[in-house]
């Protein structure tokens, strides 16, 4: 009987592995390559968030706010509707307008990545993350 046991139990705990494991390959696919905060400070620079500065400045000036933005989880919890009028209108894409994205560089201008932040809802239609994720690849 305890091998049984064993033997459903080691079953239930492949098979969520590999269900795990999945998601994560699904993750990967629809967002693609993103870059750690760290990384983005260097990058772009670290400039503290600032809502007015965000929604009226410069792609330079949301790309130095950006890892500000993500490491304070400014907008954790708010409603993917509100951030158009907190934050302007998007200019990012991702896949479909379920995602909101802010292109931070424009990397067209001197054939480089272009990179861009997003905010991912979770089921209720809040912020539960927000990254930065390669919107275009224009290296040549």
């Amino acid at each position: 009987m305890k091998k049984i046991i064993l033997f459903v139990l080691f079953g239930f705990f492949v098979i969520a592995g590999l269900a795990y494991a999945g998601a994560l390959s699904l993750r990967n696919d629809l967002i693609g390559e993103t870059l750690p905060v760290s990384e983005a400070k260097e990058k772009f620079g670290n400039q503290p968030f600032d809502e007015k500065k965000f929604k009226e400045g410069s792609t330079e000036l949301r790309g130095a706010m950006a890892a500000s933005l993500i490491e304070g989880k400014t907008f954790v919890g708010t409603p993917i509707a509100s951030l158009k009028g907190r934050l302007g209108p998007h200019t990012g894409y991702l896949s479909n307008d379920m995602f909101p994205a802010y292109i931070l560089n424009e990397g067209w201008h001197t054939s480089a990545d272009t990179w861009q932040l997003v905010f991912l809802p979770d089921f209720s239609g809040k912020v539960k993350d927000v990254i930065i994720n390669k919107n275009c690849c224009n290296r040549r």
